[in-house]
């Protein structure tokens, strides 16, 4: 038995979804690990698809990815497994990765033999589809045969991903507006007012152009990843969380390191998008708040609205209204 093939049958011990190799001797790699030959590339699969179904309608939604323990540290536990096991058994020196590198992940992955890169710029692998997680070990142990087969097109024509996108952030042929994504939107520090619309109830992250892939099925998953918060949140809840119920929650999963306001602000686009009289009664309820930056968000959620009842609720707001840029964003709305 080979180097690589005892790597393999141990990450196959540890639970390891899918494992590539790929050469990492480049001068990027030897800054990071004197005398690095060597990137070992997993791949961890997670469940796209779930049975939830929620009836209210002033609800967000979390990307599937944001509803268990943050998947850095369930990669990197792997990682940190593997990494012992080569160590210990090759005497070697290697670094771990997961989502914070010099490295470009998928790049790796793909030149690691473990898929193609998608439309909607995902790595896709044949078995596990896009929904899964890239981590790597960067190591000086030189292996006796690398991955050389790239594959570049899996996609063959398919423009789902691209018809399904409502932003329009995927464009058909291989164009990728970053942008405009449902996903870097909700992460964003500032979201234009004419793609609010778009966003709806997305709280954070995006999946629609992951389940629209046809390499996506039920069947792939891994069930690991347990949820521990659910993907459909009280949009009043969200708004009322305080920061003791943040970190016990959404504080634990990949959203967390967002914050808690980005999240409110985005309950606050949800609430504009719905255009409901309740929305506007909760936006109304929690225009109260201390923060100069909610309360902007607030007034233009209700502008968007624009119903009676909205207006009402924005000149009432302007008597009480102390900051002259709110009050003055207030007036163009009345307008």
């Amino acid at each position: 038995m080979n180097i690589k093939q005892e790597i393999i049958l141990h990450a196959k011990e540890i639970g390891i979804d899918k494992i590539g190799f790929c050469r990492g001797d480049g001068e990027l790699q030897q800054k990071e690990l004197k005398d690095a030959k060597s990137f070992i590339v997993i791949l961890e699969s997670y469940n796209l698809y779930s049975d939830n179904n929620w009836t209210s309608k002033l609800y967000g939604k979390m990307s599937k990815a944001a509803i268990f323990e943050d998947y850095h540290k369930i990669v990197r536990r792997k990682l940190e497994r593997l990494q012992h096991f080569i160590t210990d058994r090759f005497k070697c020196n290697s670094n771990i990765y997961c989502d914070q590198s010099p490295f470009f992940d998928r790049s790796i992955a793909l030149r690691a033999g473990l898929g193609a890169i998608g439309k909607n710029t995902f790595l896709i692998n044949k078995e596990h589809g896009t929904s899964t997680f890239i981590g790597y070990v960067l190591t000086d142990l030189k292996l006796d045969h690398y991955n050389t087969e790239i594959h570049d097109d899996y996609c063959e024509g398919c423009e789902k991903c691209a018809q399904a996108c409502p932003s329009k952030a995927i464009t058909v042929g291989k164009e990728f507006n970053a942008n405009r994504c449902l996903s870097y939107l909700t992460q964003a520090k500032i979201v234009p007012n004419d793609l609010k619309e778009m966003m709806k109830n997305h709280l954070y992250g995006c999946d629609i152009c992951q389940l629209a892939c046809p390499y996506n099925k039920p069947s792939n998953k891994n069930n690991e990843h347990a949820p521990i918060i659910d993907e459909f949140f009280d949009l009043k809840a969200i708004m009322s969380l305080n920061n003791t119920q943040f970190k016990s929650s959404i504080g634990k999963t990949a959203a967390g390191w967002r914050g808690k306001k980005m999240l409110q602000r985005n309950a606050i686009i949800a609430l504009g998008n719905n255009k409901s009289n309740e929305s506007v009664h909760l936006l109304n309820e929690f225009y109260q708040d201390i923060r100069v930056d909610i309360r902007t968000e607030i007034v233009h959620s209700l502008g968007r609205i624009g119903s009676a009842e909205a207006k009402q609720v924005l000149k009432e707001r302007y008597k009480l209204e102390k900051n002259e840029e709110v009050r003055y964003l207030i007036t163009k709305y009345l307008l």
